[in-house]
């Protein structure tokens, strides 16, 4: 992970990772998503990680329930990107006064996924803490100006995740 150096010691990506109550590779794909500003999905991806899916399967649909949920993101192949084309939806759904139908039609947990959403807050809050974003500053860096360049942010989870990632090849 590159956090300790050769003695044993913290390196700047390990001193920032231990002010982070979450696992050190979800900690690095956060940092690594703020410092090539693509942090809006990056959050949204950590804090799924973190907690759990919000897609559910009910038995007697299960098929029905991966097919919708394949829609979501199918030239992707990413479970972490149809996710958060999933949360994506949510949002949206939520701003016009649809989320329960939205939840109920595409086979969504409300509940976590409105503890996704905490997350994220929770996660940008210690990201203002040790200074990687700054609180409504007029003129900054915008956090997420590279936010819909999906390569980019395939490339961010995988080196936060590295070496716990896998390419299947069919």
């Amino acid at each position: 992970l590159n956090a300790l150096d050769e003695d044993e010691g913290l390196t700047a990506l390990g001193y920032h990772l231990a002010t982070l109550p979450v696992d050190v590779r979800i900690g690095k794909m956060i940092l690594f998503g703020a410092i090539f500003s693509c942090l809006d999905p990056v959050l949204t991806i950590a804090a799924s990680m973190s907690f759990r899916s919000p897609f559910m399967a009910p038995i007697d649909k299960r098929d029905e329930a991966d097919n919708i949920r394949r829609q979501f993101a199918p030239e992707l192949k990413s479970d972490h990107l149809t996710v958060l084309r999933a949360y994506d939806g949510w949002m949206n759904a939520r701003k016009t006064g649809r989320e329960n139908e939205f939840c109920f039609a595409h086979f969504l947990h409300r509940g976590t996924l409105h503890m996704v959403s905490d997350m994220r807050r929770q996660f940008w809050c210690l990201l203002e803490e040790i200074g990687f974003v700054r609180a409504g500053e007029a003129g900054g860096d915008d956090p997420n100006s590279n936010s819909s360049n999906l390569a980019l942010v395939k490339a961010v989870i995988c080196a936060g995740l590295y070496p716990n990632v896998i390419r299947v090849r069919r």
